[in-house]
């Protein structure tokens, strides 16, 4: 069993975090995360807005408005989701670095050890896999498991060789 998860930010360090997704998957996708965080929770707690990541936002369409939570309770049932299945944690190297550096700006424990983090784009790399070109829905649960699917077969492989 592995996790992946991916972020919809308005930041890079102590960034804005606007959805969170995640899903556990083998050769399949099994259970599934998704939460949408409040926007103003997370100005209030000193995160960061970056203009160039909002300007993106301008011209794409947000999913993530709607039926929010507060960061810190987002981050919560992060983690509880994360501890479902203690297991290897995939994303790419840029939603780890804000995840962590918004769990440490907020004094909060990180959703799961960072022993268990694993980067894609590593994966990729000992593999030698490059993947097709495909569009990003910018749905953070839609990604992870677009994500989860592409590296699933390369684990495989990887782990047998």
């Amino acid at each position: 069993m592995n996790l992946m998860f991916d972020l919809e930010t308005l930041g890079n360090t102590y960034g804005v975090i606007v959805q969170i997704g995640a899903c556990y998957f083998t050769n399949s996708i099994h259970e599934t995360f998704l939460v949408n965080v409040s926007i103003k929770s997370c100005l209030e707690r000193g995160l960061r807005v970056d203009a160039s990541n909002l300007k993106f936002w301008f011209e794409h369409q947000p999913t993530w408005l709607k039926n929010t939570i507060q960061i810190t309770k987002a981050l919560e049932e992060f983690r509880k989701f994360c501890a479902l299945h203690p297991c290897p944690v995939w994303s790419h190297q840029y939603d780890i670095s804000v995840l962590s550096s918004v769990c440490e700006h907020l004094q909060i424990k990180m959703p799961f050890p960072y022993r268990q983090w694993r980067d894609i784009n590593t994966l990729l790399y000992l593999t030698n896999f490059k993947p097709p070109k495909s569009p990003k829905s910018h749905n953070a649960l839609d990604d992870a498991q677009r994500q989860a699917t592409t590296i699933a077969p390369l684990l495989t492989q990887y782990l047998q060789t």
